[in-house]
């Protein structure tokens, strides 16, 4: 069997939305679709033509099976992802009627999931990666959750692999400090460290820090040696092993939903660093991603292959991603 480049692990949902754009309140009709931030990345590796795994728990419920069906027909490998008998896949609605303020609600507590231990990760799936991605939602759904995830940070530092961390900072999972906690307990691990500006503040609490350049530094004293600050249409400020740059946005002629923006920058970020581009060039393609992810409804709908993403890469900066060897 051939062992995805990336690995990824965390939690992903059914999600739905009102079909019509109507508020939460009053929609009758809805939209279903599969999210989660890991997985996500995970859809965006792969359009971009390289190999992706992800590992999880569902339900054996309906909500499983579309998740595991869905990520399959997107060229995901599932094969790490365990069924649980006894402990059901988390569900969540996403209110679209205002984009710049969206509202999701979640119903994912004891999820299956949200009880993943250590012992079911196989060590021989994350050593022969070439990075895996956490972030921190699967350090905030439960403590069994966290242990997991700091021991497959163990397994990829032990054998070589990547570190990729995106803090993902969610105020509904756990407040802001001790989020910041278990963020800095991972920092010193992480290789590739991809932000927003509001998480780069809490991450950086305490630390000498003025602006954006200086947020970078602080960042990078934590640990890793990269690390990318989203600033949304703004586009996105880099540190690469003491390289310091931004690079401004991509425009996109309308917004449809922000969710999974991110996570698409983040697949961005990781499959420059699989193919060892220029920091410059990592951030321009982790912005046209992120751009694109904007223009579609579902999570992963407008995430292009790498065809459209040459095609955005040329109009926006005047150049293209290096043809796959």
């Amino acid at each position: 069997m051939l062992m995805p480049e990336v690995v990824t692990l965390g939690e992903t949902m059914v999600g739905f939305t009102p079909a019509d754009g109507a508020p939460l309140a009053t929609a009758r009709t809805f939209q279903r679709f599969v999210g989660g931030a890991e997985s996500n990345v995970a859809v965006g590796v792969v359009k971009l033509g390289h190999t992706a795994g992800w590992i999880s728990r569902v339900g054996s419920d309906v909500f499983g099976r579309i998740i595991l069906d869905e990520l399959q027909g997107l060229g995901v490998d599932t094969t790490h992802v365990a069924v649980s008998k006894t402990e059901p896949t988390g569900i969540y609605f996403k209110d679209r009627s205002h984009v710049a303020e969206r509202t999701v609600v979640y119903y994912r507590r004891g999820s299956a999931m949200s009880r993943m231990r250590p012992e079911e990760l196989d060590p021989s799936y994350i050593a022969a990666a070439k990075v895996l991605h956490i972030t921190g939602i699967t350090l905030a759904l439960s403590e069994s959750s966290r242990r997991t995830a700091h021991r497959a940070i163990e397994l990829a530092k032990e054998h070589g692999v990547l570190v990729s961390f995106d803090p993902n900072y969610r105020p509904a999972l756990w407040p802001e400090a001790q989020a910041r906690a278990a963020y800095r307990g991972v920092m010193p691990f992480a290789d590739i460290v991809i932000t927003t500006e509001e998480e780069a503040s809490l991450l950086a609490s305490g630390l000498e820090r003025g602006g954006l350049e200086e947020m970078l530094g602080a960042l990078a004293q934590l640990g890793p040696r990269a690390v990318y600050i989203k600033q949304g249409a703004a586009g996105a400020a880099y540190s690469v092993n003491g390289e310091v740059g931004r690079v401004s946005g991509v425009r996109v002629s309308q917004v449809v939903d922000t969710v999974g923006a991110g996570d698409a920058f983040a697949a961005g970020v990781l499959v420059g660093h699989l193919e060892s581009l220029r920091p410059g060039l990592i951030v321009r393609l982790a912005n046209a991603m992120g751009a694109s992810a904007v223009t579609a409804l579902g999570d992963t709908d407008g995430v292009p292959g790498r065809v459209g993403i040459n095609t955005l890469l040329m109009e926006a900066y005047g150049e293209e991603l290096p043809d796959l060897e």
